[in-house]
């Protein structure tokens, strides 16, 4: 059978999935993520840093190796917020393109909305309803997108407003201070507000909304709130806002090396989390709703559909 590799090359991270078709479904060979913050110093400059750049050359150069010893017959990578903000993105992705052999495509944040409903929908171990609405969060390091559906997407959306980005804004003291969280948290605020207002009116979302979320910051918020562990066990578990509220004062009370040390936490993500907490919990409160359930199966899994086939039911009746 033939494989296929998909990349997603984020703001903070860089995910790689390969993949066979097996029938009417599909045997995942590879899953593999790596923190290279390609949105590094991106608010304060415009452009993505040399440092950056080369810690993302470094790390396609090792998926390009996967894919040639995993004998990948096609490639589809795209990049999301930081290349689509930073004036040098061009000269970024001729880099790219000429160290390693990848060639990204730059999508909009509607596009990514809609890779990712398309990931959570085509997932039928998250056991939503085939025919209710959904609603799809993904918070990522430069922006966060919000999608709703029922068998088709009905609406998807995108705003500035991710882990990275309001981080390198609004944080700059260690533990975070009153003042920077609390103008950090009214920002956040104002956006998702608008960005809810652009997919819905609160009045027309159903009582019954069932809430998926997907990226490394909920990810992450979900392995914490199991204590770490055996990781597999995250997909499709459940998350609450009173969780994410505790998680949330947690680091604010502690110091960047404090944080590091949680159980569950990505430490490269330690610095971050705190903004991306914030975002879910704002989403969650704006929507009215007190849980969510997160999958560990974001864009990558929705442009291998998109691109090399769907092969899986959406949703369960």
């Amino acid at each position: 059978m033939p494989r296929y590799a998909v990349i997603d090359v984020g703001t903070n991270s860089d995910l790689l999935l390969i993949a066979e078709p097996t029938g009417s479904s599909w045997d995942f060979l590879l899953d593999v993520t790596a923190i290279t913050r390609m949105g590094q110093g991106l608010t304060q400059t415009g452009q993505i840093g040399d440092e950056a750049l080369q810690r993302n050359v470094d790390c396609l150069r090792r998926y390009r190796k996967l894919c040639d010893d995993h004998h990948v017959e096609q490639i589809a990578a795209v990049g999301t917020s930081a290349l689509r903000d930073a004036r040098n993105s061009q000269e970024v992705l001729a880099r790219i393109a000429d160290e390693s052999g990848i060639h990204i495509e730059i999508i909009d944040g509607e596009t990514e909305a809609r890779l990712s409903y398309l990931a959570v929908r085509h997932d039928s171990g998250l056991e939503l309803p085939g025919e209710g609405m959904v609603g799809v969060i993904d918070i990522g390091g430069g922006s966060a997108q919000l999608n709703l559906g029922r068998k088709t997407l009905e609406a998807a959306k995108s705003a500035n407003v991710g882990a990275v980005r309001m981080t390198e804004t609004y944080l700059k003291s260690d533990p975070v201070s009153e003042d920077d969280y609390h103008s950090m948290a009214e920002r956040i605020h104002a956006e998702v507000t608008e960005l809810i207002s652009r997919v819905t009116s609160l009045e027309g979302l159903p009582s019954s909304l069932a809430l998926a979320g997907v990226g490394g910051t909920l990810v992450n918020l979900a392995y914490v709130n199991r204590g770490g562990g055996d990781f597999s066990k995250v997909h499709g578990t459940g998350l609450s806002l009173q969780e994410i509220e505790a998680q949330i004062q947690q680091y604010r009370e502690l110091d960047l090396d404090h944080r590091r040390q949680i159980p569950g936490l990505e430490p490269a993500r330690a610095d971050v989390i705190l903004a991306g907490a914030t975002i879910a919990r704002e989403i969650l409160r704006c929507l009215r709703q007190t849980s969510l359930r997160v999958s560990t199966r974001g864009l990558r899994y929705g442009l291998l559909y998109e691109r090399f086939g769907a092969h899986a039911p959406i949703g369960k009746d």
